[in-house]
């Protein structure tokens, strides 16, 4: 063989040689991205894609079992997993456990980021203790302070429950300031420095802003501008900007500053609101969209004989809007229309007939979930899966405990469950309401017996 002829096939083979490690690796990266996309063989030997499930629990390093097998890998963890319901359980000794089947949808991101496990051994002890009930037990939407009072007292007490070990309290002069009227409702502003207060006294109600850094910086609003408040909610953080209703109109209201809009719009239902938006029902059975500047936007309207409700917010940079009608729940989301009559610009995420006429709708403190009650029935939408859960609780009033549990009290004993309804627990001997402390590791809530009332702390988390 000729050298020529021997540097042609050597020149051929190395041509070949190369085109199959292009090919290999084109072919690699191909195989690596559709991998990456959740693509791979299902049991049948069929290629399919897959879901990505996230999983994080409180307390971290649980065990997790799917579909009856343990993985390598404890919580916090990430797995792919085939499109379909699976089983998901978690467990960690000396805690309760927590399971759920989820469904996992092809090239979707699934998070379960709320799972909470108990301990099992836990004791409660008292952190304070009356000879009187307890009027009424508010926590701030940090979880670092709960506001109370006690029947035997005109004055409020606040305690910072930050470290959850080493309870501090401070007395609230409010006395004067409530001139011992009856309180009805209380909501804190998302700075935890204020809270709006509802009082009766015979037929006289009040509205005032308690000023938790600064008592004699509270303001009477209902003396203030001589106006019968039926309703009013914080619309900003810092609490300073509030949206009233009074004799059915509507107004903005600036706390600092003492001083009341004119008029929004009039012949006002009832509202809901975000810092920048405010969503309405008149009497008239329309629900309109206010826009200062400008007329407002008739979103949709009803007949006299219906029942509506209305909820409004956004989550995840998202606008959300919830109206019922009697039965039927609809939920939009999407950015806000800018025309009458044009809600269908928004997507109709999810549309349902429900088991029961809601009262009314709210959401919770993030606009995360709307949730419709009619008694002790609830309906649960959860904005990021999109999806509607319906279930009974075993009285007529709930509190969250954190972000995602659900609480009521039933015969003495504190029931809790995941927002959808699931992981039913009998937590703790209480009589009143709780919460979970910000460290995520303590529950602090009310028990009384004749007569007596204690606030308690239990520890529920290393």
């Amino acid at each position: 063989m000729d050298r020529e002829r021997k540097k042609r096939l050597q020149t051929i083979r190395l041509a070949i040689t190369e085109t199959i490690m292009v090919i290999s690796v084109v072919a690699l990266v191909i195989i690596l991205t559709f991998v990456a996309m959740g693509y791979g063989l299902n049991k049948d030997g069929e290629v399919g894609q897959s879901g990505l499930l996230q999983i994080r629990s409180v307390p971290t390093g649980a065990i997790v079992e799917i579909d009856n097998e343990i993985i390598s890998a404890k919580t916090n963890t990430s797995k792919m997993l085939p499109a379909g319901e699976h089983k998901i359980k978690l467990s960690k000794s000396g805690y309760d456990t927590w399971e759920k089947t989820v469904l996992s949808e092809s090239g979707w991101l699934l998070k379960l980021d709320y799972p909470r496990l108990f301990l099992t051994d836990r004791s409660a002890e008292r952190v304070r203790e009356y000879t009187s009930d307890i009027s009424f037990f508010a926590p701030s939407p940090s979880h670092e302070y709960i506001v109370y009072s006690v029947a035997s007292s005109d004055d409020w007490t606040l305690l910072n429950v930050s470290n959850s070990n080493d309870v501090t309290e401070t007395t609230l002069k409010t006395s004067e300031i409530l001139e011992k009227r009856t309180v009805l409702s209380l909501t804190w502003n998302k700075n935890s420095d204020k809270i709006l207060v509802q009082t009766k006294n015979n037929d006289s109600t009040e509205w005032i802003i308690i000023n938790i850094n600064d008592v004699n910086k509270s303001i009477n609003l209902s003396k203030t501008f001589g106006m019968n408040f039926s309703e009013l909610k914080f619309a900003s953080d810092n609490g300073e900007r509030l949206i009233a209703l009074e004799n059915g109109n509507l107004r903005t209201v600036m706390a600092s500053d003492r001083t009341i809009s004119q008029i929004l719009a009039s012949d006002i239902e009832s509202f809901t609101q975000d810092e920048k938006h405010i969503v309405y029902i008149t009497r008239g059975h329309e629900v309109k969209l206010f826009q200062e500047g400008s007329d407002d936007i008739r979103l949709a309207n009803y007949q006299p004989e219906q029942k509506v409700n209305v909820a409004f917010g956004e989550y995840l940079s998202r606008s959300y809007i919830a109206i019922s009608v009697d039965k039927m729940v609809y939920y939009y989301r999407g950015n806000l229309p800018t025309k009458d009559d044009d809600l269908d610009s928004m997507e109709l995420a999810l549309k349902k007939e429900l088991a029961f006429i809601p009262d009314w709708i709210s959401t919770d403190a993030r606009s995360e979930f709307y949730i419709a009650k009619s008694g002790n029935n609830l309906a649960v939408y959860d904005a990021e899966l999109n999806k509607l859960s319906e279930y009974s609780i075993e009285s007529d009033s709930y509190f969250f405990l954190d972000d995602y549990l659900i609480a009521n009290i039933d015969n003495d004993k504190m029931i809790v469950r995941d927002f959808d309804g699931a992981n039913r627990r009998e937590l703790t001997d209480a009589t009143g309401a709780g919460f979970i402390a910000r460290d995520s590791k303590t529950l602090f809530f009310i028990k009384s017996d004749r007569g007596n009332s204690s606030i308690m702390r239990e520890k529920i988390s290393e």
